[in-house]
């Protein structure tokens, strides 16, 4: 059992609606702390259960808009929505993802109308 700040979001993980993830793409994967956190999820886990979840709610939402200075953005988009899936354990089984590519440049996103389109329909979809 590991005992960290971990420990007192369970309960507000479990009992929650939905949860937004803002992140950048580091090499081609999450962020160490966001990783991090998906790996604490395991507390979640219970073998003994058809979906392996111990959540005491299966039916909440997961978005997450994630930002990428360069590189694919399609590999970066199958890359997040696979580690999105992850967080089934917790309860989250639906979810939606963009990644906005060429965002190196403090600022720029402001400049992509259609990454600014995909943040709200993305927040759109979360409130629904």
């Amino acid at each position: 059992m590991q005992k960290d700040d971990f420990t007192a979001l369970i309960p507000e993980i479990d009992s929650c609606d939905a949860m937004l993830i803002l992140a950048p793409v580091y090499w081609d994967q999450f962020p160490a702390q966001l990783k991090a956190f998906l790996d604490r999820t395991y507390s979640f886990m219970d073998f003994t259960q058809p979906d392996f979840s111990m959540a005491g709610r299966k039916d909440k939402k997961l978005a997450g808009y994630f930002f990428a200075g360069f590189g694919p953005v399609d590999v970066y988009t199958g890359m997040v929505e696979t580690n999105l899936k992850s967080f089934a354990t917790a309860g989250f089984r639906d979810y939606k993802a963009h990644v906005a590519g060429d965002a190196n440049v403090p600022g720029s996103i402001m400049d992509k109308a259609d990454d600014l389109k995909a943040a709200d329909e993305v927040c759109e979809w979360l409130l629904a």
